[in-house]
Formats: structure tokens, C-alpha cells, sequence
């Protein structure tokens, strides 16, 4: 679910742009790079050591975490999906992304609040809605959007159906897998049917990511 809807705010952010330097901060596998290379130029860059499997990535370049292998003002757009989480000196990590754009560049960023543990052990960190504003302020760079993602009776549904699949993919009993599944699936259902009768704002402080667009 939370992964349709970044890729469905992603499109919606490039949709007007074209002939574009574009780089993708910490791109594992290059899910994005389809979306990206239709009318704009694509880099993918990321760690070689972290919590995601190595042989998955499918980066262009990989750099040291500490300072990325190109010059000042390179990019006319810099992407960052669920990555800034995994880096262990977040200040220095946006000081470099901020430095190899362009002034009048912008950055797409989202980065997880409420989910569980992932990529371990390079899972460092979760910002609230206050926090990750903060933080970019603080680098002067200028906030032009801010959303939290999957608000709410959402937010509950995204972490159960998330930890579900981990249980069944890292913990389960191949022998069990199948009953487990179809157990997860109906308790699924049966939440889902109880949240229609639920208040709607009921979860309102809840919510699974954040959404933030800047410009330097």
C-alpha cells in the first residue's frame, strides 16, 4: 500500500518535469528509474554495505556515506524514498544532497514515522512531522509541501499487512505458511469490516510516512 502510494506521488511530482538531471539518493533496486528516464536523465546512487540485500541493488554509482562522488550543483532533482532513515549522519547526508543540486533545485523525500524495524541494522532513526521539518530548516532549505502518508485506520492496516508478510517471509514455518496466511488474511478482513463502524478519525494522530518536497 505505502509503496503504490509513494510511487503515485512520485509521478505526480514529475509530471511536469522534462530534460532533467535527476538523481536517486539511495536507490536499492531502481524501482523509480522506469518513472524517471520517460523524460529526464537518471542516477542512481547508494551505499554498497546496508541493510538491503546487495545483490538487489542496481545502483550507477555507490559512495563512501560521508561525501557523494560529484560535483557541486550536478542535479537539477534529487529523489530520496525511504533512505534518509538508513543513514547514520543524517546532517552530513543532506549537506551533501543539498550541495550536488542546483540552486533552484528541488528534492522529493519521504522518509517512515510508525513501522516497524527494517534494512537492520542500518534502521536509525524516525522523525515526526515537527522533526523532519526541523530538520531541513535548519539546512536552509525551503519546505515547499509537507503530507503525512497514510493517515489514520490506514496507518494500522499498512503496519499489520507489512509485519504479517515479514512473519511469514523471515519467521514462519514453511509448513504453517499457508494456514498462517489465510489466518492473517481473514483477521485482516475482520479489522477492516471493524474500522467501518469505528469513528472515522479515530486513529487521527497516526500516521505510517512523511512527505516532504524542498527547493534549495
Amino acid at each position: 500500500m505505502i509503496t503504490w502510494l509513494i510511487k503515485h506521488k512520485l509521478k505526480d511530482f514529475l509530471y511536469d518535469l522534462k530534460n532533467m538531471d535527476v538523481l536517486d539518493f539511495g536507490c536499492g533496486d531502481a524501482r523509480y528509474k522506469e518513472l524517471i528516464i520517460t523524460n529526464n536523465k537518471y542516477t542512481g546512487v547508494d551505499v554498497e554495505i546496508s541493510g538491503f540485500d546487495k545483490n538487489k541493488k542496481i545502483a550507477d554509482v555507490f559512495w563512501d556515506n560521508k561525501t557523494l562522488p560529484f560535483n557541486d550543483e550536478t542535479f537539477d532533482v534529487i529523489i530520496c524514498t525511504e533512505s534518509l532513515n538508513q543513514v547514520d549522519d543524517i546532517n552530513n547526508t543532506i549537506k551533501e544532497i543539498k550541495r550536488v543540486l542546483k540552486k533552484g533545485g528541488k528534492i522529493f523525500v519521504t522518509m517512515v514515522f510508525i513501522f516497524g524495524e527494517h534494512d537492520t541494522p542500518h534502521d536509525f532513526t524516525r522523525y515526526t512531522s515537527f522533526g523532519i521539518k526541523n530538520i531541513f530548516k535548519k539546512n536552509n532549505l525551503k519546505i515547499l509541501k509537507y503530507e503525512k502518508l497514510l493517515e489514520g485506520k490506514k496507518s494500522i492496516i499498512q503496519i499489520l499487512e507489512s509485519e504479517f508478510t515479514r512473519y511469514l517471509n523471515e519467521k514462519c514455518n514453511k509448513k504453517f505458511k499457508l494456514i498462517y496466511r489465510l489466518l492473517f488474511s481473514i483477521v485482516l478482513i475482520l479489522i477492516k469490516f471493524l474500522f467501518l463502524i469505528l469513528p472515522k478519525d479515530i486513529f487521527y494522530n497516526l500516521h505510517t510516512n512523511n512527505l516532504i518536497i524542498l527547493e534549495k
